[in-house]
């Protein structure tokens, strides 16, 4: 969020309190493209070798083994 800090200053000089209070007025609102948090949350994926135990694990089940 940006706001002009020269017409800020010279608020805050006359009368702080004013500027203080008008302090949100004063910043620009952003899209919502531009807003904190910019981060994505990308989903974990599995390690190929518990993949791979997983599927052999399900393979030999179908095939009529037991477990131990």
């Amino acid at each position: 969020m940006r706001y002009n800090t020269e017409e800020f200053r010279k608020c805050a000089k006359q009368d702080f309190e004013k500027a203080w209070n008008l302090g949100a007025e004063m910043m620009e609102e952003l899209p919502v493209s531009k807003r904190y948090p910019r981060k994505r949350y990308v989903r974990a994926s599995p390690h190929p070798i518990s993949e791979t135990i997983q599927r052999l694990r399900e393979t030999y089940l179908k095939m009529g083994f037991d477990e131990a």
